[in-house]
């Protein structure tokens, strides 16, 4: 942060060229993003953004719809976010080979992707 020119108790102090800590950057919009590596053995990488404090949820499901597993379900600050899944269930039973979902939701957004498990 620099500031040019700044008043304290009727003192002026000419210019403060920067301030501890740094600068984070917040999304400007939601996103989540295809996993990787995909196809993927034995686990695989889910990043998303939010631009905004709030609830998400990231679920895996198998091709018949089932849930398999909650990677995410909380309040979050905004930001970008990378979750690791390992392909086990909720149970920690690793799962099958085959294509599976991850759907992201935070506030009114929704997204689905596809990702595929090869042993």
């Amino acid at each position: 942060m620099t500031i040019d020119h700044i008043m304290l108790n009727d003192k002026s102090i000419l210019k403060v060229t920067s301030v501890g800590g740094s600068q984070t950057d917040i999304p400007q919009s939601y996103s989540l993003y295809q996993n990787y590596p995909n196809p993927f053995n034995p686990s695989t990488n889910i990043e998303y953004t939010i631009p905004e404090k709030g609830f998400v949820q990231l679920t895996i499901y198998d091709v018949s719809g089932r849930e398999v597993k909650t990677l995410v379900a909380m309040e979050q600050n905004a930001g970008a976010y990378r979750m690791t899944w390992d392909a086990s269930d909720a149970r920690g039973v690793k799962v099958a080979s085959g294509v599976y979902f991850y759907r992201m939701t935070a506030g009114s957004f929704t997204q689905i992707k596809k990702m595929l498990l090869l042993k």
